[in-house]
């Protein structure tokens, strides 16, 4: 699986940070109508428990630069100071730069949001498509509580999930606690979107052409 193969390569190119921890990460996550794209929403707790300072804090997202659009970054006073980075051709780290350095034993809370890629597969029959949508997230610090809520696009039903979760739900929710630096956390959600499918129409496209069922179709569309 390609996001086995991207977390591996995160492990082998970052090593652990004990000088500070994430207390909570929730991320908001909205499948758009364009299937191949997402908006992520992060609302993040970090905690300074080492002896140095902390400044920033850096986001690698997996995907290449010219796909990712940065909406937002910001903490309770408002903006902050961000930049965006290709690292190599396949992901981009996000700077996000504190307001003020956090010492130790204290908290900051920032919020920031963008755009980009998203991994999946599309089984599409008449009427329409199912969707198979994989994500991972690791940090290089430890994380006391991972929240994941993610948001299907319009005219979407679930189907399945791994690990198992509420589909009763709106959105589809992911807790993991005590996250270790370095561990990843995956999921997968199959979901139905309803809709004409794109056989259809190249069937109906077929038919209008044979006289019978071309007649019947200009009844029942003229």
């Amino acid at each position: 699986m390609a996001a086995e193969a991207d977390f591996e390569n995160f492990r082998k190119e970052y090593s652990p940070d004990d000088n500070s921890k994430i207390e909570k990460c929730e991320i908001d996550i909205q499948l758009l109508d364009d299937l191949k794209r997402a908006r992520y929403t992060y609302d993040c707790t970090f905690r300074t428990i080492g002896d140095r300072p902390e400044h920033e804090y850096v986001d690698v997202i997996p995907s290449a630069e010219e796909l990712v659009r940065v909406e937002y970054v910001k903490d309770s006073q408002g903006g902050l100071e961000f930049t965006p980075a290709a690292e190599g051709r396949e992901k981009t780290k996000l700077h996000i730069r504190f307001r003020h350095p956090v010492p130790k034993n204290e908290d900051y809370r920032l919020k920031f949001c963008y755009e980009t890629n998203v991994s999946y597969v599309v089984t599409a029959d008449f009427m329409s498509k199912s969707v198979s949508y994989t994500d991972w997230f690791i940090f290089d610090v430890q994380c006391d509580l991972l929240k994941v809520n993610v948001h299907l696009p319009t005219k979407s039903k679930p189907i399945k999930s791994f690990p198992a979760a509420d589909l009763e739900s709106n959105p589809i929710s992911y807790d993991y606690e005590h996250m270790r630096p370095l561990d990843p956390f995956i999921f997968l959600l199959a979901y139905k979107r309803s809709g004409i499918g794109r056989r259809f129409w190249l069937w109906l496209g077929s038919a209008a052409g044979s006289g019978g069922i071309g007649a019947l179709l200009s009844q029942l569309f003229g």
